[in-house]
């Protein structure tokens, strides 16, 4: 019923749809040589650190989200950085109940990245 809802869920689906085509594009740079191994390794660093940080906050539908995004960049990139599988293999080493965050379907998504 509020005037701005819909606008708003607007702005959100277009954010979201940015950030996951910023992870293939970026893995796809990655793999045709136009971005540098070193800068690439940095990306997924930070990544990394974000999510080691932000499956420890408590449960809220915004941190979940966050999460999920963060977990869809690890997943994009995957297939194309070598970095990515042992540092996701020391996130799924983290017990559950110290990350409260990470929800079934996003530790699912790190366990097929860390397999694959």
């Amino acid at each position: 019923t509020d005037a701005g809802f819909t606008d708003a869920l607007i702005a959100w689906t277009k954010q979201k749809e940015t950030k996951r085509g910023f992870a293939v594009y970026t893995a796809e740079l990655y793999s045709r040589g136009l971005i540098p191994e070193a800068t690439m390794a940095a990306f997924v660093k930070t990544v990394v650190d974000d999510l080691r940080d932000s499956i420890r906050h408590p449960r809220t539908p915004p941190t979940e989200e966050h999460v999920d995004h963060l977990v869809r960049f690890l997943a994009a990139v995957a297939p194309k950085v070598k970095e990515v599988k042992p540092m996701v293999a020391g996130l799924l080493a983290v017990p559950r109940p110290e990350t409260p965050s990470l929800c079934m379907k996003s530790r699912f998504k790190l366990e097929d990245v860390a397999k694959a």
